[in-house]
């Protein structure tokens, strides 16, 4: 990577959980700047790319209505707020319209999910609201040979930390996505490439991974930087 730190953006799902991200930001070789709330181009100014965060402990899930026709907006579903979900989506669709790398984790894994046509699955065991099961937090995950995970992990077998209820379903796989990670337990999706656009997605917590985490990063950063004089 450059000698120049790279400006990587942070699209806050959870404002508790943030200092993860910032902090494996740094430790990559980059400068994190955290993005508004509301979508503003000018943000983007500078930009490398942008993670889309997680959400800690604290949970908060897609709303069904982006993605099950039967399930009306202002249906009440608890840990749910379709109005975030929608103001990151504008967020999503300009990072796609424009071409800007993403790295989507936890909850803006399953966002991008939604946003390329496919639909999610509850009451998968990790968290639910408020109450984390650190039981089920490291899973075991089979990675798919010469994805950009399984590159940095030396191995196609990887113990990832993950802290969900709610996670990516099949069928159908989005047009345009490849799983690229899913649980040896039970098949869950935790990863995904783009064929169509700069975006790779994670239902686990890289952040939250020491070594793993910033050497992923790292390997992000530096195609980003490769793919840079192509946008």
């Amino acid at each position: 990577m450059s000698h120049h730190r790279p400006i990587v953006g942070i699209l806050v799902s959870d404002p508790t959980d943030k200092n993860g991200y910032l902090e494996v930001t740094q430790a990559a070789g980059a400068e994190p700047r955290v993005l508004p709330p509301n979508p503003n181009l000018n943000a983007l100014q500078g930009v490398l790319g942008v993670l889309v965060t997680g959400v800690g402990p604290t949970g908060r899930n897609v709303h069904p209505a982006l993605y099950d026709p039967s399930v009306t907006p202002d249906a009440s579903i608890p840990d749910t707020d379709i109005n975030a979900d929608l103001q990151a989506l504008v967020w999503l669709n300009m990072f796609r319209r424009l071409r800007v790398p993403v790295a989507a984790t936890c909850l803006g894994h399953q966002l991008w999910w939604v946003l390329c046509g496919g639909r999610l699955k509850s009451g998968i065991p990790g968290h639910t609201g408020s109450q984390p099961n650190e039981d089920t937090t490291t899973t075991a995950v089979l990675l798919t040979p010469n994805s950009l995970l399984a590159e940095v992990a030396g191995s196609i077998n990887l113990d990832v930390v993950c802290m969900h209820s709610q996670g990516a379903a099949l069928p159908p796989t989005p047009p345009g996505l490849i799983v690229t990670g899913r649980s040896n337990h039970d098949g869950e999706i935790h990863a995904f490439e783009s064929e169509e656009d700069p975006v790779w997605g994670t239902q686990f917590h890289p952040e939250k991974m020491p070594n793993f985490g910033t050497r992923y990063y790292e390997a992000l950063f530096e195609q980003w930087q490769q793919l840079l004089t192509q946008r």
